[in-house]
């Protein structure tokens, strides 16, 4: 299984254009400024500990709050005890796929 987690806004922009990041991908949607961000930090916790993931992606838009996204990935990866695959991909705020 391969995750991504996204902010709300790059998960709408990957939609309208960019849906071979989601593609067979499970998929968890996150805002860092406007939700609860230990919540999601304890359930991502969880789902790395007790899954079989091969690969996590964040998706996030290129403002600064969505970034907090990335952080709480990698912290969990580490917590995990697993060696998981991570990559990061930037929508632009025009909608363009910056990374």
């Amino acid at each position: 299984m391969f995750g991504i987690i996204g902010c709300i806004e790059g998960v709408l922009q990957i939609v309208d254009g960019k849906a071979k990041l989601i593609r067979d991908h499970a998929l968890l949607v996150a805002c860092p400024k406007l939700d609860d961000f230990k919540s999601h930090q304890r359930k991502l916790n969880d789902i790395l500990r007790y899954s079989d993931l091969k690969r996590l992606t964040v998706v996030h838009m290129e403002v600064p709050c969505c970034s907090r996204l990335s952080n709480m990935a990698k912290q969990a990866i580490g917590l995990s005890g697993k060696d998981i695959p991570f990559n990061e991909a930037t929508i632009g705020i025009r909608g363009d796929l910056k990374s």
